[in-house]
């Protein structure tokens, strides 16, 4: 049986193998936290890039070393401030670079160890290792990152500490065969509900939730191949195996299909794009909820796929599904060109499949709009009534002005998000669309809408400030003092609706009535290449209209990053 699930992997592999394209040794994936990925995209808004599919932000080294090289031909149109942006990333993409008084390394025995000592701190490109040939490279960075925060206003001595540290392997070898590996080990003491505030991806850290060692502790690792082709110029052929931190769709704060916070997902992935089309297909596995009894945990499966036209300077248009679904592998959510739906339905409609429409504008340089419409299982037969609880949409549009009213390197990125109640739920509560206790879509969830507007401002190339507000309004479940269920309407992703005893109909922000604003103020600054402090301020303020109650919470914290 595993032989016919994975025979078709075989002879893919033996195709790409005998003909594949040629491409350079730099396949590996660059990690979407690199700050190059934010440069790109402003220019790519201000009409001096092509689309660069951010649907699927994921990109080589390759390709986004092109897109550098692209940027240094029209220099002139940046400001100074972008300007040496762009000498500093075409600095770290340049495979030319190693080995030379640009670059340093920790282990580079043939240079005096005075110099690999006092060129720590340097502006320098940084690896602790690096190596390049004509067929393969290799990159090796450390990591680490020392986190320190507390409380403001009620509880000034609550205050929490993360610390953590780890390596990264990436390169290439034999021309197209990209990999990484890496892997991240932290500590935590402290006031536990703020070092998640300040991290909230321990939420989902096994090692953290289960809690069994003396220091509180997590880890995080990926890893993963990817096959790299370039069958025709300017084209790109992938296929990958593996995990690493990725998005899937639109979103400039959180994306209503894979908004990237979730945790790191085990995937095999194509990607083809050649021309005005694209195409991503993902087949994913992830765990359901946490239990400390390990018989009732369980794994499930993602899988995604979208289908891209691009209209050179005006627009890009796309259609994508997604389907989740707890049992053995499932051969037929495989297939990159299918149709989900009717493959769930042919498969006795046991799974949660949504499906989505989006486009992003590229026709006004300097002012991007995009937006999304997804519906979450089949609302066609109940469009006479929008208000039917499995009438399960969504709706998100936003846009991202580079410089505007004149302001140079000055960024203005605002969007709306409008969820109903039951989106991402299930029938079946295991096939939630869910990774952990954590959504795989956007962070507000069903019954809520959101309206986000972040400032970026480089001060210069090393100084960035980032002024963010949410202003969040939902509508959440009632329950009586024993924490029963007494009134679902929709505003919890792991309560599906009870039929017959739930409403047929049910509106928009029914239930507890709660609003929260939260003010996020963001200082980073990279003293040195690769050497960043961040102070962080982040203030919540909630008030529950039904209950008539509010509160404010507020914590700051100060983080110290290198990278290299």
């Amino acid at each position: 049986m595993i032989f016919y699930r994975f025979k078709s992997f075989f002879y893919l592999g033996i195709w790409l193998l005998f003909y594949a394209g040629k491409i350079h040794a730099q396949a590996e994936n660059i990690p979407l936290n690199n700050e190059v990925y934010e440069f790109l995209k402003e220019m790519s808004v201000k009409g001096l890039l092509p689309s660069l599919h951010d649907a699927n932000p994921n990109k080589t080294r390759l390709e986004i070393e092109r897109w550098l090289k692209s940027l240094d031909h029209v220099k002139s149109q940046l400001t100074e401030t972008e300007q040496n942006r762009l000498r500093k990333f075409s600095d770290e993409f340049n495979p030319e670079i190693l080995k030379t008084d640009k670059e340093y390394e920790l282990f580079d025995f043939e240079r005096p160890f005075v110099k690999v000592f006092t060129e720590f701190y340097s502006d320098k490109v940084k690896n602790v290792y690096a190596y390049r040939d004509e067929y393969a490279n290799i990159y090796m960075e450390g990591v680490g990152y020392f986190t320190y925060s507390g409380e403001t206003g009620e509880n000034p001595n609550h205050q929490a500490l993360l610390y953590d540290g780890g390596f990264r392997f990436m390169g290439t070898v034999f021309k197209n065969l990209g990999y990484n590996v890496s892997v991240i080990k932290g500590g935590a003491n402290g006031y536990q509900p703020l070092q998640i505030k300040t991290d909230p991806r321990l939420t989902y850290s096994f090692k953290y939730n289960e809690n069994l060692e003396p220091v509180k502790n997590y880890d995080f690792t990926q890893g993963y191949l990817q096959y790299v082709s370039e069958p025709a110029p300017g084209s790109i052929l992938a296929v990958q195996l593996g995990r690493e931190t990725t998005r899937y769709g639109y979103g400039y704060g959180n994306s209503l299909i894979l908004s990237g916070e979730q945790p790191d997902l085990d995937f095999f992935k194509f990607r083809m794009n050649y021309g005005y089309f694209s195409l991503t297909s993902m087949h994913a596995s992830t765990v359901g909820k946490f239990n400390v009894d390990r018989s009732k945990n369980y794994t499930k499966y993602l899988a995604l796929h979208r289908l891209q036209l691009s209209f050179p300077g005006l627009f890009d248009i796309a259609v994508g599904e997604a389907t989740v679904y707890s049992r053995e592998l499932e051969i037929a959510y495989l297939t990159p060109l299918s149709f989900f739906k009717f493959l769930e339905l042919s498969l006795q409609d046991r799974d949660n499949n949504l499906f989505w429409a989006d486009f992003q504008t590229h026709f006004i340089p300097g002012f991007e709009i995009q937006g999304t419409f997804m519906m979450d299982e089949d609302i066609l037969s109940n469009l006479g009534d929008l208000n039917r609880h499995s009438n399960k949409i969504a709706l998100q549009g936003g846009f991202w002005w580079v410089a505007p009213l004149g302001v140079p390197d000055l960024n203005l990125v605002m969007e709306y998000t409008w969820i109903r109640p039951y989106v991402y739920s299930h029938l079946d509560s295991v096939d939630t669309y869910t990774a952990y206790n954590f959504p795989l879509g956007h962070r507000i969830g069903p019954n809520s809408d959101e309206l986000m507007t972040r400032f970026f401002y480089y001060l210069n190339s090393s100084v960035k400030l980032t002024l963010e507000h949410r202003f969040i309004r939902s509508g959440e479940n009632q329950y009586d003092s024993d924490g029963k269920l007494i009134n679902n309407v929709g505003g919890n992703i792991f309560e599906p609706v009870r039929i017959p005893q739930d409403p047929e109909r049910v509106f928009f922000l029914d239930g507890n009535k709660r609003r929260t604003q939260r003010w996020k103020f963001d200082v980073r600054v990279e003293y040195s290449r690769n050497n960043y402090l961040n102070w962080v301020y982040d203030l919540t303020d909630v008030t529950q209209f039904t209950e008539k109650k509010s509160d404010s919470y507020g914590f700051s914290y100060l983080k110290y990053t290198i990278e290299y």
